[in-house]
């Protein structure tokens, strides 16, 4: 198993489970191309049309194995992630997102959503297409960049990680995407370097 390394992020074994730490499913899946920044060290978790149904029976999205999986959904909802990560930098940034950006967010919000619906036994059962998968996260993140929630939107203060979150501490005071993978590693980070200088 060989490990990559990008951008200063952690070292991520090329079998890694998709990691779900946003506290929304539009952001998590908008981290699916990981270490964003520079581009040329960008990590991408979605190469292929398999990679994105298996993400959404990871995420809960679907219970089953997705039907609809191909090449033309593939790029669909790459466009509605990377136009997920768009809106949200620019709510960080305190602007608008773009004419473009908007109008795609809400054309794929218009379609129709993954169902749910009450088993007999009372457990709840999610159905459809990779399709409608991609409807349900462009309705995620339309209500969040729109809603109460807009407000509590992070990025990761670790140098090369480009992870977005939502805030949910009392203090609005959470600065990393996770402890484990980006906090602890910058607090060694600089404890090494207290005492590299004697501190």
């Amino acid at each position: 198993m060989t490990m990559l390394a990008d951008c200063g992020g952690p070292a991520i074994p090329d079998d890694a489970p998709f990691a779900f730490r946003s506290d929304r499913l539009s952001l998590d899946f908008a981290a699916t191309r990981m270490f964003r920044e520079p581009p040329q060290r960008a990590r991408e978790l979605l190469p292929r049309p398999q990679a994105l149904a298996d993400w959404v029976r990871a995420a809960g999205l679907l219970d089953s194995p997705p039907s609809g999986v191909g090449a033309a959904v593939l790029a669909d909802a790459i466009a509605v992630r990377e136009a997920i990560y768009a809106a949200a930098c620019a709510l960080l940034a305190g602007e608008p997102p773009d004419g473009a950006t908007i109008a795609l967010l809400n054309a794929h919000a218009a379609g129709r959503p993954v169902t749910v619906a009450l088993r007999p036994d009372g457990s709840l059962v999610r159905g459809g297409s990779l399709r409608q998968a991609v409807t349900s996260l462009a309705r995620d993140a339309v209500e969040l960049l729109g809603g109460e929630d807009a407000g509590r939107v992070r990025r990761c203060a670790r140098t090369g990680c480009t992870r977005l979150f939502v805030d949910r501490t009392r203090g609005r005071t959470r600065v990393w995407c996770g402890m484990r993978e980006c906090g602890n590693r910058v607090n060694a980070a600089a404890y090494r370097r207290r005492r590299a200088g004697g501190t």
